[in-house]
């Protein structure tokens, strides 16, 4: 979790659209990407994170499937930026 007064990395300040069939996998992702832990660099957003969500708003069975994937899939996308911005960064 970002600590109040830290700056938000680069991958966090260009906002996207996206689809609207797709925008509630967006606000999940948003949402879930505050539980990565922040150590000496970002790391993924934990299985338990995704599953605790995908059972508050009843995401089961192939669903469920789908989203993870899609979480994890924008996942990898947000941490592949991040690291690279930090490598320029550092």
């Amino acid at each position: 979790m970002i600590e109040c007064g830290q700056e938000l990395p680069d991958a966090w300040k260009h906002p996207v659209n996206p689809a609207r069939e797709l925008e509630w996998v967006w606000n999940a992702f948003m949402e879930l990407t505050t539980c990565r832990s922040i150590a000496f660099s970002l790391g993924p957003i934990p299985f338990l994170a995704i599953k605790e969500y995908a059972l508050l708003f009843n995401i089961t069975g192939l669903r469920f499937d789908l989203f993870n994937k899609l979480i994890r899939a924008m996942d990898r996308v947000f941490l592949d930026k991040a690291n690279k911005d930090s490598k320029r960064e550092g």
